[in-house]
């Protein structure tokens, strides 16, 4: 957990038991949003439009208005897929990063940078693993899934993740969205 104590973050992790008082907080702390976009889904969520057919058979094309922006990234051996959309109250970014390297991956949560409009902004975030119980480690050909979420809404949107390898440079992945105050308000996930 990160606090805010004026203009200095304090890192904070918290244990949570099972007992009759915190499973509420258990429960709403591990169920993460599914994101399963498809590669069908155009980048940055700018969609051509629906079509539907008329009587005649002739098709029509209907702008559709995009509920998210996307932002696929495919470096160094990692392939993630990032996912804005506006809440009533904020942001809401969606992510999947894919370890396809074979090597494991080190993703610290200290160490994740998100700046709304420019300047550096609180977040909160909800990790979770497929397939592993590691909480720190993406291992190799291995899939994290996640949720940032952030208390304003803005126009622009930047989150910078690096992932460290065992030896050698972090791997940065950085997606940056603009136009989110455009955005359909969506409901709350």
């Amino acid at each position: 957990m990160m606090v805010w104590v004026g203009t200095v973050i304090t890192l904070w992790e918290l244990l949570i038991i099972r007992d009759g008082r915190t499973a509420d907080l258990v429960q709403v702390i591990t169920q993460v949003p599914s994101l399963s976009p498809s590669p069908e889904v155009p980048s940055r969520g700018n969609a051509g439009g629906s079509k539907a057919p008329t009587p005649e058979g002739q098709v029509i094309r209907r702008p559709s208005v995009p509920q998210f922006l996307q932002t696929n990234i495919h470096k160094e051996g990692v392939e993630a897929v990032f996912q804005a959309a506006r809440l009533r109250w904020g942001v809401l970014i969606r992510y999947r990063i894919r370890n396809a390297s074979d090597r494991p991956l080190r993703m610290e949560s200290g160490r994740i940078l998100v700046r709304a409009s420019g300047t550096i902004t609180p977040f909160a975030l909800v990790r979770g693993m497929q397939g592993s119980t590691s909480q720190t480690t993406i291992p190799p050909r291995e899939t994290e899934v996640g949720v940032l979420t952030i208390g304003t809404i803005t126009d622009a949107i930047q989150v910078i993740i690096p992932l460290f390898p065992p030896s050698g440079t972090p791997i940065v992945l950085e997606a940056t969205f603009s136009g989110i105050s455009k955005l359909p308000t969506n409901p709350a996930p």
